[in-house]
């Protein structure tokens, strides 16, 4: 994705995940499966394209450390569909310099 997010990104996007979690009852990561976290995406709904494409990715970092430390079995990072970032708007080949 070309992203360099840093340690504290990560916990933080996390920590929305996890609040999500607490709300819903959940104080186990072994009973989160797929569709727990695409009901949580959903509640990203109204946030910019760029803001849930950011969630996402931090998820699927999160995930893939769980599953790596052994603390959730199923891989859930690999699960998760990939966001394309959006192409930025080229400039029209004939801008020239002046």
């Amino acid at each position: 994705m070309g992203h360099c997010f840093d340690t504290e990104h990560y916990v933080k996007q996390s920590s929305y995940l996890m609040d999500y979690l607490a709300a819903q009852g959940m104080d186990d990561f072994t009973a989160v499966t797929l569709d727990t976290v695409n009901v949580y995406i959903r509640t990203l709904a109204g946030f910019s394209y760029k803001t849930v494409e950011q969630h996402i990715c931090s998820l699927r970092a999160f995930f893939r450390f769980l599953n790596q430390e052994g603390i959730m079995p199923d891989d859930l990072a690999a699960k998760m569909p990939m966001v394309k970032a959006r192409k930025q708007t080229a400039i029209p080949s004939v801008w020239t310099q002046n």
